[in-house]
């Protein structure tokens, strides 16, 4: 079936206002690099408390991750409560659930506060499971909810239409429209010494006493500085280290037969599945995600789309899928968001990554407490989140997870380089060639016309790959993504891919300069 749009549903029904270009020198209280969730969410915070903000977004705001989630409101997040309890205990999993359940409620409380059209609909949130060794999973995970105060049960029956094993659902949970949400909190930023800027690439930044961020077009001087890039830029604490990039997969399309109300997210089998309902203007939708993999670690990337394709249409077979887009979250080693200082020794530069595919309400959560940190306010979440407390660094390097990663990259570092040559690519596809003994990537556009760039990662070095359906060249390391133009679309990296020339453009350079001479 041809899918209409390859774009996020969120994205193309609801494209948001323009905002300007940094194009002068000022000074604020807070500068906020980054405008998706976290960082439009803590600007908001941060001026009803008082502070002058500037939100600073190298591309349009609420693009990126924000634009591309299954916007889930919910404290159900899989069965990640007994994972966080077997690592850090069991009061930290009762205080991870209490903070998601109170952003959940946050969100609820603004939209109403605002009179916001974020379509919010309460909705019970299930994980379920098709395999019998899976239930008691299931309920370790219900006990775990029970004891933080959540309304959890283990179920046989939901609306769903092929039979499970079991399934635990949470009660008074939600789905929203991420875009109509945020967007409306963005167009309350500007004004009375705040910002919100569009197209203005960050160059770099400098901590201390004030903070200082620059742009093409102008410097921005703070007290202090949010980093709320959905992987910290300019990584000086290695955080990338202490997380993993996994892609995931979205359809979505009209149906106006399924009973679905519900959302829904599976453990076991082959593949995740994630599967809600939106009602929209033009009538009730399936949302589904799923199909994820590690970055870069697909040749063809239509099979996610295919596989996502195959499990809609089987069960919702009068589904008409209309959208299709992709993602990518990071992945914590030890289970919990890193929200904080930006490391042992920063002055006034602070951070929130490490989601886990949860971004709706942990990105709440790390507003609430970065808003705190900076007010100096008391927050029951900060200790939580802290990305070093408790020798949590140091931790996350000794875990076996951390060596199986340093492995994998080292294994790409090294085994990448000494891959064979490839054959061109066909138009409007890219491949990783050799060229004077260097790995070099080759996009060959739609009318032929070919861009060389150099294969190498801007950020620690690793060979990038191509993605045939985002058309991007992906680092299979640390999860940096780049346009066929190079330039760097999703971090840790900055830098754009090193421009290469080919045998072709030097010999027409060189007769150029003959020519020239003469």
């Amino acid at each position: 079936m041809a899918i209409a749009t390859h774009e996020s549903l969120w994205i193309a029904t609801e494209r948001g206002e323009p905002h300007p270009r940094l194009e002068e020198d000022l000074e604020v209280d807070v500068a906020i690099i980054g405008g998706g969730m976290l960082g439009i969410t803590a600007a908001h915070l941060l001026k009803e408390a008082g502070r002058t903000v500037a939100v600073i977004e190298a591309d349009r705001i609420l693009g990126g991750v924000t634009g591309h989630t299954t916007a889930k409101v919910t404290s159900q997040h899989s069965t990640l409560l007994q994972k966080i309890a077997s690592r850090h205990g069991e009061a930290k999993a009762r205080l991870y659930a209490q903070a998601n359940e109170e952003a959940k409620e946050t969100i609820s409380r603004t939209i109403d506060m605002f009179d916001i059209d974020a379509r919010f609909t309460r909705a019970p949130a299930y994980v379920y499971t098709t395999e019998a060794d899976k239930v008691d999973e299931l309920k370790k995970e219900a006990e775990y909810a029970q004891r933080a105060g959540i309304a959890a049960s283990v179920v046989t029956e939901t609306e769903l239409p092929f039979p499970v094993a079991a399934a635990l659902r949470y009660e008074n949970q939600a789905h929203f429209h991420p875009r109509k949400y945020l967007l409306a909190l963005a167009a309350r930023i500007p004004g009375q010494g705040s910002h919100v800027f569009e197209k203005s690439p960050v160059t770099s930044y400098e901590d201390g006493k004030p903070c200082t961020v620059e742009t093409a077009g102008g410097t921005v001087t703070a007290d202090q500085v949010i980093l709320a890039t959905n992987v910290p830029i300019d990584d000086r604490m290695n955080f990338v280290t202490r997380m993993k990039p996994r892609r995931h997969y979205g359809l979505a399309g009209r149906n106006d037969d399924a009973k679905v109300e519900g959302m829904y997210i599976n453990i076991g089998g082959d593949s995740n599945r994630s599967i809600r309902p939106y009602r929209s203007d033009d009538g009730p939708m399936l949302v589904f995600v799923g199909a994820s993999h590690p970055t870069a670690h697909k040749e063809d990337t239509r099979i996610p789309y295919d596989e996502l394709e195959r499990f809609a249409l089987q069960h919702f077979p009068k589904t008409a899928l209309q959208y299709r887009w992709s993602s990518q979250d990071f992945y914590s080693l030890d289970h919990l968001p890193l929200v904080g200082k930006i490391g042992y020794t920063s002055r006034n530069v602070y951070t929130g990554t490490g989601f886990q595919g949860w971004g709706m309400t942990n990105t709440t959560a790390a507003a609430a407490v970065l808003r705190d940190l900076i007010t100096g306010q008391e927050n029951p979440w900060s200790g939580l989140y802290d990305p070093f407390a408790g020798g949590r660094m140091v931790k996350d390097m000794l875990q076996p997870e951390s060596f199986k990663a340093q492995a994998h990259i080292a294994k790409r570092f090294l085994g990448d380089r000494f891959q064979g040559r490839s054959e061109g690519p066909a138009p409007g596809e890219g491949v990783v060639t050799t060229m004077d003994g260097k790995r070099v990537a080759v996009y060959k556009d739609p009318e032929g016309h070919v861009i060389t760039r150099s294969a190498t990662c801007t950020h620690m070095g690793c060979i990038v790959n191509w993605n045939n359906t985002e058309k991007s060249w992906d680092c299979p390391c640390h999860g940096s993504r780049f346009g066929v133009d190079g330039n760097p679309v999703h971090g840790p990296a900055t830098a754009p891919l090193a421009e290469v020339e080919t045998k072709t453009e030097k010999k027409e350079k060189r007769e150029a300069e003959v020519s020239g001479r003469r």
